[in-house]
């Protein structure tokens, strides 16, 4: 960026990497207004061919594993333009209900057929949802929880909105990926969340949620695809994927539960 372009009066803001001793999460320390970054957004699933066919097949692996039944009640937040719940629909299952809060793309996705509320997701979003479309079988979130700092709040939200024997999936930009691969151009402001499996099953059991599962894939550079549920729920998604204490194992045998593999990069 030139000097020039500086001087109209760009925002600039920290960038700075925090890692917690306690529970291994990382995070960035200053948090750009979710109001700047998201109620108009550019980026869509739908243009890109790897994406929709990615979504096609979490569309068809998610009814599966749950027996998702034609009247089951699907939502997802920051559904973008609608590109997962639209193969839902063609799968059958035609109960979906988006929200993001990108008022350009939600307008988008709905007159595309996939109703979309344009809004953040949080409790009482989640409250007013359960109010008119009833609890929800499954809920997804397809890489946009990277973009939370207040994951508690999240989660407080799926908890009222998720049924008895509801499941939530929801995929984010693997740390492990980052780490091994040295993909530095994945820390940016949009991404407030670094996650792997370790810290999320510790996170999940406090908030009275648990792992229930958890599968790597290689999608926008390497991907964390977690099936969180009420506990003792779903034994067939515990024995249908990539189990959490294998990639646990893994991620300790790759120091991401230490400092000192972070600490190298600051060195290098």
């Amino acid at each position: 960026m030139t000097k020039e372009r500086l001087a109209e009066g760009v925002e600039l803001y920290p960038l700075e990497l925090n890692f917690c001793k306690g529970c291994s999460h990382l995070q960035l320390s200053y948090v750009v207004s979710p109001e700047v970054l998201f109620r108009h957004y550019v980026y869509v699933s739908g243009t890109s061919p790897v994406m929709v066919q990615h979504l096609k097949e979490y569309a068809q692996e998610a009814a599966s594993l749950i027996k998702l039944q034609k009247e089951d009640f699907v939502f997802e937040f920051g559904s973008n333009d609608g590109t997962l719940l639209s193969h839902f629909k063609e799968l059958g299952f035609d109960n979906v209900l988006g929200m993001d809060p990108a008022e350009n793309i939600a307008e988008v996705a709905t007159t595309a057929g996939i109703t979309t509320i344009p809004d953040f997701f949080s409790l009482e979003s989640a409250k007013d949802v359960r109010k008119r479309f009833g609890a929800a079988r499954l809920i997804c979130a397809n890489h946009c929880c990277a973009h939370i700092d207040d994951f508690q709040g999240i989660v407080h939200g799926v908890k009222e909105l998720l049924a008895k024997d509801g499941i939530w999936i929801f995929e984010v930009g693997y740390l492990f990926n980052v780490v091994k691969d040295s993909l530095f151009d994945t820390i940016y402001h949009e991404h407030v969340d670094f996650h792997s499996v370790e810290p999320m099953r510790r996170f999940c059991l406090a908030q009275g949620l648990e792992l229930l599962s958890a599968s790597a894939n290689c999608i926008q550079g390497g991907s964390l695809r977690c099936y969180v549920g009420w506990p003792g729920t779903s034994p067939t998604i515990r024995g249908g994927l990539d189990s959490v204490s294998d990639l646990v194992r893994a991620e300790a045998r790759a120091g991401l539960h230490s400092e000192s593999v972070f600490l190298r990069w600051v060195r290098a």
